[in-house]
């Protein structure tokens, strides 16, 4: 039987013990699955379903306890029998599952299928938005495939062993080895013996030793880790009293990080660490290169999914500060656990959230001054369709371990040993350099936003040089670019990445046009004066055949504009003869739009003589030439 490990309190926890009792009620089966004996569970809930009791809960339960489990072929078929009934809900957590099930089927385009589903019911989850930032991950994960060789260790057993850790020489890890200590005491959830810490060199003749009585209880003890000085052993183990397993409300024994003291060569004084609590798990404890931080996984309240990863600053004078969860950068509304950090500043951690390639896959992400980079999938061979997590390695030579509940093993889980022989790639040493100009001037935009999608969502705002920097992802193909100002149009861009160290792009924005309303003045509007004629003339001037080119090309850009061409006279001449002055000149007016293109239909006319003068300039020998001139005109006045 195989162990789903990110459900970290379905993991080591549970204490209530169940016979193999031979009735199938339903209320004794869920009596099972709600004690987490997801085992005997399956048993029950199977023969309630060969007696033709198939109801949605019952399906649930079935692929919620296969899933839990780690069964995930076995929890696809109840899923998807599930999704099949009339009376589904389209609850997304399921759809959810599903997808992840039939990954470890290898049914990636079915399960691809079910993520657009998920996506499309809950697109603000962020497991939701790691998909849709990230739909060619199965082509990124394969480029990086080959980056690690693994191979068996001698040191396995047919129960499960996991969490290995560096120790000196040799290495701890967590085993449900039966050694006679406890082989009374069985998990109802999965039948397995509880988990001890032991140590191995994994060339011992005598075979693995199981650490004192002072870490092994009769509890789970796992997830060791040995701090720099090699003085303080960090380690989970199940809330205890007196040895034995404390229980909450609820009837559940919560995970708690301990810490042992080495004094005399043997682990003394050990105490659980004050940010644990009674009524959360807090396990797989990690440090920082340094030193100065313990990392952990844990699904205390504020966690965003079953657990998350946070860090707890310890303090100089051996106390702790207060947990810092990684955020959503790292977590997500599913598992991330068995965090692990690294010499060189490489996070790494274990997720069912991320895209993968099934079950739980291990990932990677460099750290630097508090910053993350892009996190990484760690690929075949270390990853695979079932579940694989607590990796370790040595950041000098490149050797460490993991563990995976693959088929081929010897027991439900196993450790494997790797060899690095490529390095991690967080960035593949390209630059992308996006500039942003102004059409009209080629002046650099600063403050324009530029978002970047094909790969992941990026966004970023142009500092005063009209710029920014962009880092694409190993793999990446096409990018999409699109670049916005207040003030301007939008300016898009599709673009490639070669094999060029460093490229550039340039987008261009164009002055947004705020059109003028109807009844404005489109000369005004264009910041020129009126169309002007000459004393008792009707013909266009050079000057007037300048300003209407600007009104023309206007006119061209915006196709829905129409205009009134309104004519004027000065107040020389008789009313009848202005009238008909009047006329002639918006007649040339509108005929000189018409040759330059522009259709006649948007163009209507009016003439008003000596109406409407601009000026007091009723009688003409009061005024000035220049005054009457003004009157002389042809308006362009926008109408709807």
């Amino acid at each position: 039987m195989k162990i789903n490990h990110y459900n970290i309190l379905a993991a080591f926890l549970l204490t209530c013990f169940f016979g193999n009792a031979q009735k199938t009620s339903l209320k004794k089966a869920d009596k099972k699955y709600n004690s987490f004996a997801y085992v005997n569970a399956i048993d029950s809930y199977e023969d309630l379903v060969a007696k033709g009791y198939t109801n949605e809960e019952v399906l649930k339960k079935l692929g919620n306890s296969n899933y839990l489990i780690a069964n995930y072929d076995e929890a696809a078929k109840w899923y998807g029998q599930l999704i099949k009934q009339e009376t589904f809900d389209n609850d997304p957590e399921y759809i959810y599952r599903y997808a992840v099930s039939l990954k470890s089927l290898e049914q990636y385009e079915e399960s691809n299928q079910w993520m657009e589903k998920f996506y499309s019911l809950k697109e603000n989850d962020l497991r939701a938005k790691n998909f849709e930032n990230n739909r060619d991950y199965l082509k990124e994960i394969g480029n990086r495939a080959g980056t690690f060789k693994i191979e068996k260790v001698g040191f396995n057993s047919k129960e499960s062993d996991f969490s290995p850790a560096f120790y000196g020489e040799e290495v701890l890890f967590a085993s449900a080895r039966d050694t006679g200590m406890v082989t009374k005491y069985t998990h109802s959830w999965n039948t397995r013996p509880f988990l001890d810490i032991y140590r191995t060199g994994g060339n011992q003749k005598e075979g693995p030793e199981k650490l004192s009585r002072n870490i092994n209880k009769k509890t789970h003890e796992s997830s060791p880790v040995l701090s720099n000085d090699g003085q303080t052993l960090y380690f989970t183990r199940n809330n205890s009293k007196n040895g034995g397993f404390a229980k909450d409300d609820e009837g559940v024994s919560r995970l708690k990080i301990y810490s042992a003291t080495l004094r005399d060569g043997e682990w003394k004084n050990v105490k659980v660490l004050p940010f644990n609590g009674d009524d959360f798990s807090t396990a797989h404890p990690t440090l920082s290169p340094d030193g100065k931080w313990l990392y952990f996984a844990s699904n205390r309240e504020g966690t965003y999914g079953d657990s998350d990863i946070y860090k707890v600053a310890i303090l100089e004078n051996g106390n702790f500060g207060e947990p810092i969860n990684l955020g959503p950068k790292i977590n997500t509304e599913s598992s991330e656990t068995y965090p692990y950090f690294g010499k060189d500043g490489v996070l790494y951690f274990a997720s069912n959230g991320h895209p993968g390639i099934g079950g739980l896959d291990l990932f990677a992400v460099k750290v630097e001054n508090e910053e993350f980079s892009n996190i990484i999938n760690l690929a075949m061979p270390i990853n695979s369709v079932e579940d694989d997590f607590s990796m370790i390695i040595d950041a000098e030579s490149g050797k460490g371990y993991f563990a995976s509940n693959r088929s081929g093993g010897m027991g439900s889980d196993d450790i494997y040993a790797i060899q690095q022989v490529k390095p991690l790639e967080f960035s593949c040493g390209k630059e992308l350099i996006v500039k942003v100009i102004d059409i009209e001037n080629g002046n650099y935009l600063n403050a324009a936003n530029v978002e970047i999608s094909g790969e992941r969502n990026f966004s970023a705002v142009t500092e005063q040089e009209g710029y920014i920097t962009f880092d694409p992802k190993c793999g990446a193909a096409n990018l999409d670019i699109l670049a916005q100002k207040e003030g301007y149009e939008q300016g898009a861009a599709t673009y490639s990445i070669t094999d060029e160290e460093k490229q550039e792009i340039t987008i261009s924005l164009k002055p947004l046009v705020v059109l003028p309303k109807s009844g404005d003045n489109l000369l005004a509007y264009l910041n020129l004066e009126n169309i002007l004629f000459d004393l008792d003339k009707y013909n266009l001037t050079v000057d007037a055949i300048t300003k209407l080119d600007k009104a023309v090309q206007f006119l061209k850009d915006n196709p829905t504009v129409n205009l009134q061409i309104r004519s004027y006279t000065d107040a020389l001449a008789s009313k009848a003869y202005n009238i008909k002055l009047s006329e002639n000149r918006a007649k040339t007016t509108r005929q000189y739009l018409v040759d330059q293109g522009i259709n006649a239909q948007r163009l209507s006319i009016n003439f008003y003589g000596e109406e409407n003068l601009v000026n007091d300039c009723t009688v003409w020998s009061n005024c000035s030439k220049e005054e009457n001139h003004k009157n002389r005109r042809s308006e362009l006045i926008v109408m709807e």
